[in-house]
């Protein structure tokens, strides 16, 4: 939409068949991260408003924390969401051609009748193969797993997230109201883990008393280190397919966006390594925030179990959730010298270190 602002009349590729088909995504997003990316909410997008958010221990402990009953977050329809987008881009004489999976072959020579190009088709997309870019470690890449799911009692404006390795190795469970007594259940683990995605995400559907309403969808998410630079010549890449994604915690739709308006911006200028420097902001903190996903990834039960009893401490946040982590994880590295001692990431963060 920004590229039809200023006079571009782009075509957009899309390999599903509509907007309702394919997803994978929790859908939350915080008051932080819509104000930051400077989205438009088309109207019906959002499913739930958040006041409350709740994490869950490995021994069962869980601390809960709000903002006096205010509204921090929403858990958005993607659908909707995206069959609103598509409608202003139409709007505004954009082109979208739908059940278009696009071969290695056709993207080149379809690249040879574009000015520029832009992908945005993940991690395993043509863009990336076309590119001959590796793909991230499997340590860097999170297996999402999630369905949806009925819990009448499960109140309509608290999110939940679910810590320790019975739940999802190396990652988190997560429950995410969207309405009418239902909610969204997934879990996030890094793909080095070799377990069954689906037996895990069962188990735990058992576990917390949901009752499955669909089968379970899954998608790779890259939880890796931003690329240095997202343009190649006359390719940007966006989304996941440039690393965009929050390593801390699997989540894309500021990412998204963000790098979706700052790859426009610079096409529009007429030159794609602007692009680099737009996104500078997300690169860096989604750098800090790989080395803080590297930390999490390293503690025990036992040291989760900590962590979620350090929230109990702290003044935290309630525009940005993920915040509330780091300052617990902060407050567990002031009492575990092994932390600091491994990790310069948290010396710095207390001011012990120069960086």
């Amino acid at each position: 939409m920004e590229l039809l602002r200023v006079g571009f009349k782009p075509t957009i590729y899309e390999r599903r068949p509509n907007p309702k088909t394919g997803i994978v995504c929790a859908g939350g997003i915080s008051l932080w991260a819509l104000r930051r990316s400077g989205l438009k909410l088309p109207k019906g997008t959002v499913a739930s408003q958040i006041r409350y958010i709740r994490i869950h221990a490995p021994n069962g402990h869980f601390w809960q924390g709000g903002c006096g009953g205010n509204v921090m977050a929403y858990t958005l329809r993607r659908d909707k969401l995206e069959e609103g987008l598509a409608r202003r881009v139409r709007k505004l004489g954009g082109v979208i051609k739908y059940n278009r999976k696009v071969g290695t072959q056709e993207f080149r020579r379809l690249a040879m009748g574009y000015e520029f190009i832009v992908g945005a088709d993940g991690i395993m997309g043509v863009t990336r193969k076309a590119l001959n870019l590796p793909r991230p470690s499997p340590e860097d890449i999170h297996v999402g797993v999630q369905q949806l799911c009925a819990m009448p009692n499960h109140p309509r404006d608290r999110i939940d997230l679910y810590l320790g390795r019975s739940v999802a190795p190396l990652g988190y469970g997560w429950i995410f109201p969207v309405g009418k007594e239902r909610t969204r259940i997934g879990l996030g683990f890094p793909l080095s883990e070799k377990v069954n995605p689906t037996n895990l995400l069962d188990a735990f559907t058992k576990r917390i008393g949901a009752t499955p309403l669909e089968s379970p969808n899954a998608k790779l998410i890259p939880t890796t280190r931003p690329l240095r630079n997202p343009a190649f010549g006359n390719i940007l890449l966006v989304g996941d397919a440039g690393h965009h994604t929050d390593p801390f915690t699997g989540g894309g739709i500021l990412g998204a966006v963000v790098s979706a308006k700052a790859a426009a911006r610079a096409i529009a200028e007429g030159d794609p390594q602007r692009y680099k420097r737009y996104v500078g902001w997300l690169t860096a903190q989604n750098t800090i925030r790989y080395r803080l996903k590297k930390v999490l990834c390293e503690l025990s039960d036992e040291e989760l179990n900590e962590l979620v009893w350090c929230l109990e401490g702290f003044q935290v946040s309630p525009t940005r959730m993920s915040l509330n982590i780091l300052k617990a994880l902060l407050a567990l590295a002031l009492h575990k010298p092994r932390l600091m001692t491994r990790h310069k990431i948290l010396r710095q963060m207390l001011g012990l270190s120069k960086g």
